[in-house]
This record gives structure tokens, sequence and C-alpha cells, in this order.
């Protein structure tokens, strides 16, 4: 149940979400909307406190970092990997 969660979850945020927002604004600011809107959809549960909230802010930031980088990364390869 858990791992079809968190897959639902990377796919809606960091496939989708971020993805779309790279498109509109820089890499940046896209990861600090992305990350917000992890953490606000955490906001639901009942014993989320301050230190939860910003310890998700910051678990979308590196998710989304590491997500942004092998995008980036991954079309370069490609197009290296096309051209021997």
């Amino acid at each position: 149940m858990f791992i079809l969660v968190s897959l639902i979850e990377e796919t809606l945020f960091r496939g989708y979400i971020l993805k779309n927002l790279i498109i509109s604004f820089n890499k940046y600011i896209a990861l600090s909307i992305s990350s917000l809107l992890f953490a606000l959809m955490h906001s639901a549960n009942p014993s989320i406190n301050l230190l939860s909230f910003v310890n998700l802010f910051f678990a979308g930031m590196l998710l989304g970092t590491s997500y942004i980088y092998i995008y980036i990364y991954s079309k370069f390869m490609v197009s290296h990997w096309l051209t021997f």
C-alpha cells in the first residue's frame, strides 16, 4: 500500500507538477513551489507540527533536486549516445 502511495506522490509532484512548473518558471522557483505543495498536501495529517512541515518541505526540495538533475543530465546522456 505504501509503495503505491509513494509512487503516485512522486508521479504527481515530480512527474507532473514540477515538470510543468519548470516550463513556466525557472527551476528554482518551480522546485520551491512544488516542495511547498508537497508539504501542504501532507499537512492533512493530524499529527503534523511545524518541524515535520519544514522537514517535508526540505524532503520535497531534495527529491525535486534529484529529479531535475537526473532529467537534465539524462537528455545530455541520450544525445551523447546517439552521436556514436
